[in-house]
């Protein structure tokens, strides 16, 4: 299993259940945001604000399809804790 996988653009997925956004640069975290526009600075190579969570993928088979791999770790991080940050205020 690799730690990392080289990609020609960063992934960006959005998760309509608790409306979060990942953005995984390939390497060892997808970092996890309450709102495109901060997970588009990411992706293009700015200073985002909002990162609330960095998903670790260490160890993790990233599979045939890395943009898959993100969508289901992003619903599985929001369907276990989005709930909580939601409720402290982050995003919508």
């Amino acid at each position: 299993m690799a730690d990392s996988v080289q990609l020609d653009e960063p992934i960006v997925v959005h998760v309509e259940r608790g409306d979060w956004y990942g953005v995984w640069q390939g390497g060892e975290y997808i970092n996890v945001y309450p709102d495109e526009e901060n997970a588009r600075l990411e992706a293009d190579g700015g200073n985002p604000q909002t990162c609330v969570h960095s998903i670790n993928t260490t160890g993790d088979d990233f599979g045939d399809d890395p943009e898959e791999y993100v969508r289901k770790e992003v619903q599985d991080w929001a369907d276990e804790e989005g709930g909580v940050y939601r409720a402290n205020g982050w995003g919508a």
